[in-house]
Order: C-alpha cells, then sequence, then structure tokens
C-alpha cells in the first residue's frame, strides 16, 4: 500500500514538475526609444518596438523635426521588413502598426531608426 502511495505521488510531482518547468515561456512584449534629437541631441526621436506575443511591430516619430522613424523587424525564418509611422509627428499620435509574425513564426529582433540615417543596436528578443 505504502509503495503504491509512494509511486502515485511521484508521478503527481512529475506531473506538476513538468506543467511548470516545461511550459513556454510568456513572450513579453518590447519597447526602444531612439535618443539623439533636438539642438543638443538629447530627445527622444520616437519610439517602436514589438507586441501581442511577438507577432506586431510598431513605429511612433516622438518628434516635430520634418524627418520619419520606423521600426524594423526580423522574423524566426529570416525575412525582415519594416513599420513606418504614417503621419509623422502630426496630432492626434497615429502609430504605424504591422502584424508580420504568427504564433509559428514570431518576430525575433528589431531595431528603432530615425530616417536621418541613424538606428539604435537590434534587439533581440
Amino acid at each position: 500500500m505504502k509503495k503504491r502511495f509512494t509511486s502515485i505521488a511521484a508521478i503527481f510531482v512529475a506531473i506538476f514538475a513538468l506543467s511548470v518547468w516545461g511550459a513556454p515561456a510568456a513572450l513579453a512584449d518590447s519597447q526602444d526609444t531612439f535618443i539623439g534629437c533636438g539642438l543638443l541631441k538629447l530627445s527622444a526621436c520616437g519610439h517602436g518596438g514589438v507586441t501581442s506575443s511577438n507577432t506586431q511591430a510598431y513605429a511612433c516619430d516622438d518628434y516635430d523635426d520634418g524627418y520619419g522613424f520606423y521600426t524594423r523587424w526580423w522574423l524566426a525564418n529570416g525575412s525582415s521588413g519594416t513599420v513606418d509611422d504614417p503621419n509623422g509627428n502630426d496630432s492626434g499620435k497615429v502609430c504605424g502598426w504591422a502584424t508580420p509574425g504568427s504564433s509559428s513564426n514570431r518576430i525575433v529582433g528589431y531595431q528603432v531608426c530615425s530616417k536621418k540615417g541613424l538606428c539604435n543596436p537590434r534587439i533581440n528578443v
């Protein structure tokens, strides 16, 4: 009887351990801000990142300097692309959004860039 209880307890412990440690990690949203605008180049030009379990990318132009802002993304299958802020730093603060990824082909990296030709380093997610 004791041997049967020990076996059943061991099975429950194994199931619990697999459910906790074997579960896939939750994918957190990630955002980066590009600093380099303004007279002293200390203001945020824009920000961008990934969201929705690494399936969406976005770009937001935060500084009214006549330049645009975009986010470059890379997918697990090796393809890449960009998403632009569609209206620059106009009123309404509409950011650019794209859904290039899927549950089987997620965004694995992104980079925020000013259309001045400057970018932050790539962030792997």
